[in-house]
């Protein structure tokens, strides 16, 4: 697939590895600043423009990978100009705003992807596997993710945050579950504790930028039985999301995960 890259940071560079890793092409890469990344190879068309990069017919899908408050203009005028999006978190800041992203992909037929990590790492695959060999079992599941750092513009209730509740809501209905919030801010630093309860499940999320030492789990008990979920360390998120967005259509959950959890993010963000 050919790709567009919207936004060249260090976010921006690991989707450049995984487009070379997956034997994907990169044709054009659009920044705010007028210099040439030395990175770029000779062959990809570098530009400050990004009327030009929807005008390119060879592009057939865009990322974006810039500054969250940019996300909704830069993925509205990607969608209105026939391009499939994958776009970086946190996707919105509001449910509004998500909802009219999701239906103007729906209405032009369009895929709209936001890299929530989780969903494309390799605990997703062995949660999900765990749960259907277990359905109407007792199960909780306790996802942790965190660091110290890094402090934002945004609240890491939207950075870190994103993922695990973009994950847990593969699993609860957002409608009837009970979501119980508890933070411990110091300032610039904040770590939080969500609980979603809904019928036999419970999802306990311990994330945030005011840890010691990064965190990165996920522990899933089954009728009190324990079962430690171990990340493949060879695995590369992004390469299984660009495949994902290659080759699974838009009916799958995921597709479906962005309104609720925007909407979930914005509840809690205002409690």
């Amino acid at each position: 697939m050919n790709f567009a890259l919207i936004g060249c940071g260090q976010y921006g560079r690991n989707y450049i590895k995984a487009i070379q890793e997956n034997g994907d092409n990169l044709i054009v890469v659009c920044n705010k600043s007028s210099l040439r990344p030395d990175f770029l190879s000779d062959e990809v068309i570098y530009t400050t423009n990004f009327d030009q990069v929807l005008g390119y017919e060879s592009v057939e899908a865009v990322i974006i990978a810039t500054p969250p408050e940019s996300h909704y203009s830069l993925v509205n005028q990607a969608l209105t100009a026939g391009k499939p999006v994958i776009c970086e978190k946190p996707f919105v800041f509001s449910t509004a705003e998500a909802q009219e992203l999701f239906t103007l992909a729906q209405e032009n037929g369009l895929k709209l992807l936001v890299n929530y990590t989780r969903l494309f790492s390799s605990y997703s695959e062995q949660l999900f596997k765990l749960l259907s060999e277990n359905i109407n079992r007792k199960i909780s599941i306790h996802l942790e993710n965190g660091n110290w750092g890094p402090v934002r513009d945004y609240s890491p209730l939207w950075d870190y945050g994103s993922h695990e509740l973009a994950l847990a809501l593969c699993f609860v209905n957002v409608n009837v579950a009970k979501i119980v919030q508890s933070k411990e801010d110091n300032g610039a630093t904040k770590n939080y504790q969500i609980q979603i309860i809904d019928k036999n499940i419970t999802i306990n999320c311990s994330f945030g930028n005011g840890f010691v030492s990064k965190r990165r789990g996920v522990i899933v008990y089954i009728d009190g039985a324990p079962h430690f979920l171990a990340e493949d360390a060879k695995a590369n998120p992004l390469r299984n999301l660009i495949s994902f967005f290659k080759e699974v259509p838009t009916d799958h959950l995921f597709y479906n995960l962005w309104v609720p959890t925007t909407y979930v993010l914005e509840q809690l963000s205002n409690s």
